[in-house]
């Protein structure tokens, strides 16, 4: 599975609620027009912001969009929709700050998903200093070994409900490029926060996290919120 994201961010001339109203009743479904046209197009969410309910985590962004394609071609299709189509970009900036909204693109590998999840952290990050001439090892790494590490205590892992990574794919004409994206979600903030919390979190899956991961320039999302704009009949 094949993920476009975006990080929002709306210009301060403008309240939430006016870029909510404005950008989701006006302009994604214009968006979401363009993308039907493949059959490859799945699923559309937003995930509203929800600040001050991680603790440790602060966020300046307003939501972040999530699209997904069965195939790689559709989604960088959309992808370059988002970043270089001038009438969509020219439409957008009427809610968005675009220089200040990323999208970028990657492979979605899900390693847990329950049901029950009501609160999410989205994060985008670079890769660590140490791995920047190979981002592919730092996202094997990632695939392979961190997700043993995390499941290493349930006083962690057992506290969540959704782990998704996104490695992120560098596309050409694309100039955002986010090589570690990971959707995190569990039953309620207060699970998020205790799970964060664990002593087995700070002394052992942040380190190993820190291995591979810069935390210069990381994007951050908390969000109790997920409204899906679209779902693919039959899906």
């Amino acid at each position: 599975m094949w993920q476009v994201m975006m990080f929002l961010k709306r210009p301060p001339s403008i309240t939430p609620a006016e870029m909510l109203s404005g950008w989701m009743g006006l302009h994604t479904p214009v968006l979401l027009d363009r993308l039907k046209e493949g059959g490859s197009f799945s699923r559309a969410s937003f995930n509203a912001a929800a600040e001050g309910h991680l603790d440790d985590w602060p966020s300046v962004f307003d939501g972040v969009l999530e699209l997904r394609f069965d195939e790689f071609l559709p989604a960088a299709a959309a992808l370059s929709l988002l970043a270089s189509n001038s009438t969509i970009r020219a439409d957008a900036a009427r809610w968005l700050d675009l220089d200040a909204s990323p999208a970028w693109m990657g492979k979605a590998r899900p390693f847990l998903d329950k049901p029950g999840v009501k609160a999410k952290l989205l994060v985008a990050a670079q890769v660590a200093d140490g791995w920047k001439d190979t981002e592919e090892d730092a996202q094997r790494y990632w695939r392979d070994v961190h997700p043993v590490v995390a499941q290493g205590d349930l006083r962690f892992w057992g506290r969540l409900l959704r782990y998704t990574q996104i490695h992120g794919f560098r596309t050409p004409g694309i100039v955002n490029h986010m090589p570690i994206a990971a959707e995190i979600g569990a039953a309620s903030f207060d699970d998020l926060n205790a799970a964060f919390a664990t002593d087995f979190y700070r002394t052992t899956v942040r380190p190993d996290e820190m291995k591979f991961v810069s935390p210069e320039g990381m994007l951050v999302l908390a969000s109790s919120q997920e409204k899906v704009i679209y779902e693919r009949p039959g899906d």
